[in-house]
Formats: C-alpha cells, structure tokens, sequence
C-alpha cells in the first residue's frame, strides 16, 4: 500500500442491521466482521476508520429506531475494542444526532455529518434543513463536546440545485461559519503526525466521477486532502530568507486566479528557471509581472511597496500571504501600491519579495544570473516580516481564547 503524507480514513462498511428491509445476520455477526475488517485497514496503515451503516438500504431521512442505535453502538464497541486508532461513525441518512450519541458512549472520536449546513435533495428526499444548530447544541447537551464533526462540504449522493448559485469556495465557508470541525480536523491531522510546529496542507476538489469525463457530472462528492510537515516556531522566522529568481514568459492560460491540481503551468517555468540554479520563476506577459509560479511578487522602490493587482486581466493567485504582507505594510505607514508592475522595475528596484505559504517572505538576492539586493534580506523585508510574525502571534493567541 503507498504511504500518504497525511491521516487516511478507511470505511467499515456494516452488513444491513436488524430493522432494515436486506436483515440477514445477527448483531454479533455484523460487529464481529466489523471488527475483523477495522484490524486489517489498521494493519495495512490507515490512521482511523468509520464505521457506517452502508446497506441499510433504503435510508430513512435524518431518524433511524432505537434498534439501529443498539445495533451501532455493539458494533462500535466491537471495533474499538479490536484497534488502537481513532475510530468514527456515520449513520445513514444524516442521522447526525444519534451518531454523536454513539460515539459519545462508545468512545468514539469523531462523526461525519451528512446536511450539516444548506439544503439538498437526496435519495431519501429533502433534507431541508441544516442540521449544524440542532446538532452542536445536542453534543453540548450531552457532553460529547470531544466528538469532531467532520461535516461533508456538499452531500454525497444529492442534488445541490437548491444552492447551485453558490460555488464550492461558498460550501466549505458556510461549513466553517456554522461550525464544522475544520480547526479541530487540523489538530487531529498534527496529532496523527505527532507533530506540535508544521505547515498544514488543505485541498478541497471538486471530487473524482466514476468515469473519465471532460463534463464533471452533478452531485460529485468533493475530496477534501491534508497534510502536515514539520517547520519552525515563530521565533524562527527572525529573518526573511534569500532566494534566486529568474524571468520566465508567462504561458498560461487566463484564469490564474484559479488554485487547480493541474500545475503544468507552474512545473514548466519551474524547470527552466532550476536549470539557472534559481528557486523561484517569475512570470512575465507582454513585459508586465503576473507572478511567481508558486509565489506572489513585490517591489521596494523608495520606500513604496507595489505589487500586481489580483483582479487584472489576466488575474493571478490570491495569495494569504500576499495579503498578510500587504496589511503589515499599512500597519507600519508605508505606502502600498496594487498596480501593474513592468518588467524592468524589478532590476531598477530596492527590493524584490517573494511571499508564499512555504517560505513566508524572502528576498531576491539574483534575478537570472545577475546579482541583487547585496546579497541579504533588505530593510523593509526586515521589518515586514517581524510585523507579520506578529500578527501571526496574535492571532494564535485569540485562536487559543475562543
């Protein structure tokens, strides 16, 4: 089995339980294949299972009997008791409340919760109505405030037309605004690593169709990655890094505001710009800056910080970090200019910056094979980065207070 740089869920698919129309075996049978299956995804490396009530078809919408309470629960136990990850429930059709139930008494980690927030169509019908109220102050009710809720962006196996004016970018905010576990799944993620100081990772996709096709079909369940690798604290970040730059064309397509899996446009100049022993390649259009290839640009030249506007034609990344960079700047008085940067300013400049998640903030010490900046980080990155470091500091220190 390949490894995987972060937490791998595997599904314990239950038998049908008793009270459902396909019945077939008793309770101690289904949990003991339970059992079973959660060991052998334990040994072939997952770092948590979820044990679901798959074939308990047809699901009914949002309640499910007691029976189907006792049979999960037994079967629960029965996992638990047979590995040493983390193991997490999800009852069928949305059925968020008796799954937090569950797990809270069978010691559970976390649930994943179907219709948390929106409204959707599904095989078993309307579930209009967001489920995260109701459910988080029923985990509080009864104490299960422990249990994560994992919460599907957009639900698995619906019809989303009720909300197809929002984007999937608006499905994983109203997600994190009602209060999904995001935050919680990221410690979970550290955890797993065993790791205090990292860099954590996030993709959400639109999700992979059964078959091959240039047209996504509806209702796709999104796939939702992350990983976590080790970094400095804080107080490593004492001063910005150095990096060589070199000027590639830019031969993208025109959205490249868009963060896609597809990074062909990026590896190219990448590959050029390594062949000059550089580290970063910054792309050029028609003589005007768009970008670093997996970085955002900025130019010092006395005193004024200017870098390529987000919303020009072409547009770029929208860059967390470029963001951050900018606010420093106006926190610290200095004028900033969102405007077209041509090619020539980057040489006739005082400083050129890189910003990204990766490295943070840097400064370009050579641009193709011509030496820059004197061969340091300059004055304004100096106090950029400690501004940003700052910011940084208290914004974990309110994370920690809520």
């Amino acid at each position: 089995m390949p490894t995987f740089p972060g937490p791998l869920i595997g599904m314990v698919h239950l038998a049908a339980l008793p009270g459902s129309p396909r019945a077939a075996l008793r309770v101690e049978q289904i949990a003991k294949a339970a059992a079973t299956e959660a060991k052998a995804l334990e040994a072939a490396g997952f770092d948590a299972v979820l044990v679901e009530n798959m074939h308990d078809l047809p699901y009914l919408r949002r309640e499910v009997g007691p029976e189907i309470i006792a049979a999960m629960s037994a079967c629960m136990l029965c996992v638990r008791a047979a590995v040493r990850i983390p193991v997490g429930v999800q009852i069928l059709a949305g059925a968020n409340r008796a799954a937090i139930a569950v797990a809270n008494a069978c010691g559970g980690a976390f649930i994943r919760a179907e219709g948390f927030h929106l409204a959707s169509v599904a095989d078993e019908g309307l579930m209009e109505e967001a489920d995260a109220g109701p459910l988080l102050r029923f985990r509080r009710a009864i104490g299960a405030e422990r249990v994560l809720v994992a919460a599907d962006v957009m639900k698995k196996h619906s019809s989303h037309a009720i909300t197809r004016d929002l984007d999937l970018h608006e499905h994983v905010k109203t997600a994190e605004f009602m209060g999904a576990d995001a935050e919680r799944a990221m410690h979970a993620v550290l955890q797993a690593e065993g790791l205090r100081d990292a860099a954590v990772y996030l993709q959400i996709t639109r999700g992979a169709p059964p078959m091959r096709s240039h047209l996504p079909p509806t209702g796709l369940q999104p796939t939702c990655f992350a990983y976590a690798v080790a970094c400095g604290d804080l107080d490593s970040l004492r001063e910005p890094g150095t990096i060589a730059v070199s000027v590639q064309p830019d031969q993208r397509w025109q959205r490249c505001e868009i963060k896609s899996i597809s990074l062909m446009g990026a590896v190219l100049p990448m590959l050029e710009a390594a062949s000059q022993q550089a580290e970063e390649a910054v792309l050029v259009r028609d003589g005007v800056l768009s970008e670093g290839s997996s970085s955002n640009i900025l130019i010092v030249k006395n005193g004024v910080l200017a870098t390529p506007p987000i919303d020009d034609d072409p547009s770029i990344l929208h860059g967390t970090v470029r963001e951050a960079a900018l606010q420093a700047a106006r926190d610290l008085g200095l004028q900033v200019q969102e405007r077209r940067v041509h090619q020539d300013e980057l040489r006739a400049a005082d400083e050129v910056l890189v910003a990204s998640s990766r490295r943070i903030l840097a400064s370009v010490t050579r641009i193709d094979d011509t030496p820059f900046g004197g061969g340091a980080p300059g004055p304004v990155a100096c106090r950029l980065l400690d501004r940003m470091r700052e910011d940084l500091r208290t914004q974990i220190a309110a994370a920690k207070a809520r």
